[in-house]
Parts: structure tokens; C-alpha cells; sequence
């Protein structure tokens, strides 16, 4: 019994020492390279709780790092009836640097059950970069030597590196492919985009055309990616990373190929704050905008409604541009604006038009006010307005007043067939017929659908009453009228978004447009936590809060981070987001909002 308990007490000093070790390791798949040339650096963890590490420290000190595979397996361990689940992990980094000598690839921490524990140093040799043989021209003198690094390489590229907040970015990452040798790359089937936290992701396009760099021919690959900074203060793009191959040919039919880690430097960005004094109908837009409005009719009847198009245009988020300002008429009814948004093809111009419905209520020549859009013009360094011209629109009346309408007949000749007796006195009988004794008629018994048919003619009338006030209300009432077609409309902006690649900014304004219908609120320029204080005021069920939030947040880290998210990702968001709509719709109602 004493030996057990010994043997026991052995075991468990055993497995406290090993959790007291380091349970890390760090492998390097070699140990000398050529500059740029691609190795891997294996580092592997073993523990309760292992967090992923974070390679900052390896890319501070000039280690091009991309983005690793990674294996995970876990098993389960029982020591004198005590449970231990046991997780392991690795993860295989491809690397590459850019400039031969030695280099030291720094220690890196690893997270194991709320420990930080410190991988060793590793030492490298980078040689000169890989060349390519010489080539012989067609009179037998000797060409420039290449290295595969001048065969492919990356560049990142903005048209400014100092903006102010909201200001679009235009970031251009572009592949060169030597047009000579049949020089090939062969990438990644979707290459992934470089980090972008704190911007706003707006329109992506790509182009292909030839172009001369350093007085070498090359066939292009751009990727055009429009940012917008969410914040003041220093931002970085981060480097663009990806691995590929090159393969070439020399001489004959020889094909030759290396791996090679493609990266470009990160681009840093100084965001400036907008200024103090913005005028009261600003909503963020940032940019150079115009405006056009138009009618759909110059003159319309009485009661009838008539659209009022505002349409803003220019390099701008458009998720920025709220609605411009609509003067309130004292002589019709002014409807909340629906809108659309238009992105031009390759270009970062993009257009958003408010639709109004303005149903005049009195007759007569009108004029529709000018209508101003106030944005920040990062040229002028300024706030700018807009103003429209005055429309005019002229009302005509509808009918006269009172008259009478009559249903299955002429209103003069019903009248025609009744004469009123002003004499005093009984009126004089003349037929003998109707003197005659009574006589006993024969007695007719009436159907079913006889005695029913004043019911049912009760019963329509009642109906066709509570339908027209119902359409009243409909048309009046315009908050009614957005709770209505609350759910409808936010259904069909998630049943757009399927398949498109700003999913998820679509996702976020179809609920922000769904909470603001039901609140009766504007929708433009909400936010997150916008729709949180509106959902706490509304006093809705802290689950229905939390759902949508988590949702929201969901698509703003999508937008700052600028990456493409996995078709699997979305599907599932936009299905979180239908069951969301019928969640919060039965909160909203639950609460009498």
C-alpha cells in the first residue's frame, strides 16, 4: 500500500514538473536560405488552454511572415480520478527576408493555460538572392543577369498618405509579371488582402494591362481596394503577403521554378480629425459630391402623389451620405425617403438617390424649396453646402365639394323619382283598386340566401370601411406605415446581399433600416451603439439586444478588416440575420412599439 501510494506521489510530481516546463517547441525547416526565398518555422504547444502566438516580434525584425497551417489535436488524461483534457497545437509558418547576412529569428511567446512561455532564438544564413543563367542574344553577346525576384514581384501603392477622417483611399496592389522567358506565377486561387483595421472598405475592381518598370517589360495584375479611415490618428495598411511560385524557362525546353514569399511593405496612413463648426445637416459625408434633383411631373391633381429624386454623386462612403434636407410644406405631405445606391464600374465615383413622395393637399401654383446637402471638402479643408434650385409644381383641383355619388344609379335620377307632399291633409285615393276589399294574398317563403343576402351585403360594407381606413392610416400615418413594411423591406435587402461582395455592409444598414422603421427614426449615419441606446429605450428584452449587436459588430469588424469573408460565413450571418428580423419583430411588438 505504501509502495502504490509512493509509486503515486512519484507520477504526480512527474506531471507537475512537466507542466511546469515550457511544453513549446520551435523548429526551423532550415537553416540557411537565399534572400527571399521561402522556409517554414514550425512552433508547436501543448496544454489545457494554447492561444495562437502573435509574430509581430518575428516582423519587427524584418521576417517577411505569411499566413501559417496549422493542425490541432486533443486528448484526455485521468490521474487519481482527476480529468485533464490536453490540447496540442502547431502552426507552420512560410517565411522569407529580404536582405542576405545572418539573422537571428527572435523568441516568440506562446500563451499555454494563461502562461506565457518563450520559444528559443534561431539563427539563419540568407545568401544572395537567386539568379537566373545568363542569356545570349541573337548576336551572341551576353544579357543582363536577372534574379527571380526581378522575374515576379509585388508593389502596394495609395494616391495619399495624408487624409482626413472619412477621405477615400485608393489602394492599388499590383503584380509584376515579367513579359519575356514565359515567365508564370502560380498563387493562391482567392489571394487574400492585406489587414486594414480602422477603415471602412468601399468598391474593389481589378485591371490587367502591360507596362514598363525599371526599363523591363511586364504583364500587370492590379487589384484596386477604396478605404475610408473610421478614425483619427496614425493607421497602417498592413503588408500584402501571400506565397507563389515562379517558373520560367532557359534555353531549350529547361523549366526551371522557385517558391518565393511575396510581401510588400506596410503603408502607413495620417488621418486627420475634421474641424469644429460643421453645419447642422452634416451626416460625415467626406469628399467632392454634386447634386442633381428632379420631379417626376411637372404638374399633378390634388391628393396625387408626385416623386422628388435627390441625387448625390462623387468619390465618397456612401454609407456617410444621409439624407439631404427637405424643407417641411405647409401644402402637402412629405413621405420618409427610400434610397438607392449605384456604384460606377472600376471607378470609386459612386451615387445615392432619395426618393421622396410628395402628395400635394391643397391646389393651386407651388414651389418645392431648394434642397442642401452639407459634406466636408478635404481640398477646400472646409465644410461645403449644396443648394438646388426651386421646383415649381402646379396642382389642380380634383372636383367639386359635396357632391353626391351615387352607387348602381344616377344621384338626378333618383331624385326624379321622389315627390315630397308639402299639402296639410291626407292625400286623396283615386284608384278603386286600392279601395277594394283586402284580399289574402298568396304567402311566399323566402330562401336561404334570401334572408342572408342583407347580412352579407352588411358584412362587405363593414370590410370595404375598416380596408379604406386602414389604407388612410397606411397613407397618413407614416410611422404606421414604416412598421408595416418594416419587415418586408429588410427581407428583401438581406435576399440582395446573398451573393454579393459587400455582404455584409448590406447586412448591417438592412437592420439598422428595419430598427429605425419600427422607432420611426432615420436610419442614416446609425451606429452600433446608436442602435443599442434606441433598442435599450424602447425597452426591449436584453436577448434581442445582444443578438442584434452581435450581428452589427459582426459586419463592422468585416468592414474595418478588409478581408473576404468565406461564402460559408456569410451564408450563415445572412441566416442569423432573417431569424433576427422575426426575433426583434415580435419584441417590438411584445412592448407596443
Amino acid at each position: 500500500m505504501i509502495r502504490i501510494s509512493l509509486y503515486s506521489l512519484i507520477f504526480c510530481l512527474a506531471a507537475a514538473m512537466a507542466g511546469a516546463q515550457a511544453p513549446v517547441s520551435i523548429t526551423a525547416s532550415t537553416s540557411k536560405a537565399a534572400a527571399n526565398e521561402t522556409f517554414y518555422i514550425t512552433v508547436s504547444a501543448s496544454g489545457g488552454d494554447v492561444q495562437q502566438p502573435d509574430t509581430g516580434v518575428w516582423q519587427r525584425a524584418g521576417f517577411k511572415t505569411g499566413s501559417p497551417s496549422s493542425q490541432s489535436s486533443t486528448s484526455i488524461q485521468s490521474v487519481n480520478g482527476q480529468t485533464t483534457v490536453v490540447q496540442s497545437r502547431s502552426w507552420r509558418y512560410p517565411m522569407a527576408v529580404e536582405t542576405p547576412g545572418r539573422h537571428t529569428l527572435p523568441p516568440l511567446s506562446v500563451q499555454v493555460d494563461g502562461v506565457h512561455h518563450m520559444t528559443q532564438p534561431i539563427t539563419l544564413e540568407i545568401s544572395e538572392k537567386i539568379a537566373t543563367p545568363h542569356r545570349r542574344s541573337a548576336d551572341g553577346s551576353s544579357q543582363d543577369n536577372l534574379a527571380v525576384d526581378d522575374l515576379a514581384f509585388v508593389r502596394a501603392v495609395t494616391d495619399k498618405t495624408t487624409v482626413y477622417q472619412g477621405e477615400a483611399i485608393l489602394l492599388r496592389l499590383l503584380i509584376y509579371v515579367l513579359d519575356d522567358r514565359f515567365v508564370n506565377l502560380d498563387g493562391p486561387r482567392q489571394l487574400p488582402l492585406p489587414a486594414t483595421e480602422g477603415f471602412f472598405s468601399g468598391a474593389q475592381w481589378q485591371n490587367n494591362y502591360a507596362d514598363e518598370y525599371r526599363g523591363r517589360n511586364y504583364r500587370v495584375t492590379e487589384f484596386n481596394q477604396t478605404l475610408f479611415p473610421a478614425m483619427p490618428g496614425e493607421l497602417t495598411i498592413d503588408s500584402w503577403t501571400w506565397q507563389g511560385s515562379v517558373r520560367w524557362q532557359e534555353g531549350g525546353l529547361r523549366r526551371q521554378g522557385a517558391t518565393r514569399l511575396f510581401s510588400t511593405h506596410p503603408v502607413p496612413i495620417v488621418v486627420l480629425p475634421l474641424p469644429e463648426g460643421a453645419p447642422p445637416g452634416f451626416s460625415g459625408a467626406v469628399g467632392k459630391f454634386r447634386m442633381q434633383t428632379r420631379l417626376s411631373s411637372p404638374s399633378v391633381a390634388q391628393g396625387t402623389p408626385v416623386r422628388l429624386t435627390v441625387t448625390l454623386t462623387g468619390e465618397g462612403n456612401p454609407q456617410t451620405i444621409g439624407m439631404p434636407t427637405v424643407e417641411k410644406l405647409a401644402w402637402a405631405h412629405v413621405s420618409e425617403p427610400e434610397s438607392e445606391v449605384k456604384q460606377s464600374e472600376n471607378s470609386q465615383e459612386v451615387s445615392k438617390s432619395y426618393v421622396y413622395l410628395i402628395t400635394p393637399l391643397e391646389a393651386g401654383e407651388h414651389t418645392i424649396p431648394p434642397v442642401t446637402f452639407s459634406y466636408f471638402a478635404p481640398v477646400l479643408k472646409n465644410y461645403k453646402t449644396e443648394s438646388s434650385q426651386q421646383l415649381p409644381l402646379l396642382v389642380s383641383a380634383t372636383g367639386e365639394a359635396g357632391r353626391i355619388v351615387a352607387v348602381g344609379g344616377s344621384a338626378d335620377a333618383a331624385r326624379q323619382q321622389i315627390e315630397i307632399n308639402n299639402q296639410e291633409g291626407l292625400p286623396i285615393i283615386t284608384d278603386s283598386r286600392l279601395n277594394a276589399p283586402s284580399q289574402s294574398l298568396p304567402v311566399k317563403s323566402l330562401s336561404v340566401m334570401e334572408l342572408a343576402g342583407p347580412l352579407v351585403s352588411a358584412v362587405l360594407v363593414i370590410i370595404c370601411a375598416l380596408f379604406l381606413a386602414w389604407r388612410r392610416r397606411l397613407t397618413g400615418d407614416t410611422g404606421y406605415a414604416r412598421r408595416f413594411h418594416a419587415r418586408s423591406h429588410c427581407l428583401r435587402s438581406l435576399l440582395q446581399a446573398e451573393g454579393t461582395a459587400d455582404a455584409h455592409s448590406l447586412i448591417y444598414q438592412a437592420l439598422c433600416r428595419f430598427v429605425a422603421d419600427w422607432l420611426n427614426i432615420k436610419e442614416s449615419g446609425l451606429t452600433s451603439g446608436d442602435i443599442q441606446q434606441h433598442l435599450r429605450e424602447a425597452q426591449l428584452n436584453t436577448e434581442s439586444v445582444e443578438m442584434t449587436l452581435r450581428i452589427l459588430r459582426a459586419c463592422e469588424r468585416a468592414a474595418y478588416g478588409g478581408r473576404d469573408r468565406d461564402a460559408e460565413d456569410t451564408a450563415l450571418l445572412l441566416q442569423t440575420a432573417r431569424e433576427a428580423v422575426d426575433i426583434l419583430q415580435q419584441a417590438f411588438q411584445e412592448v407596443g412599439k
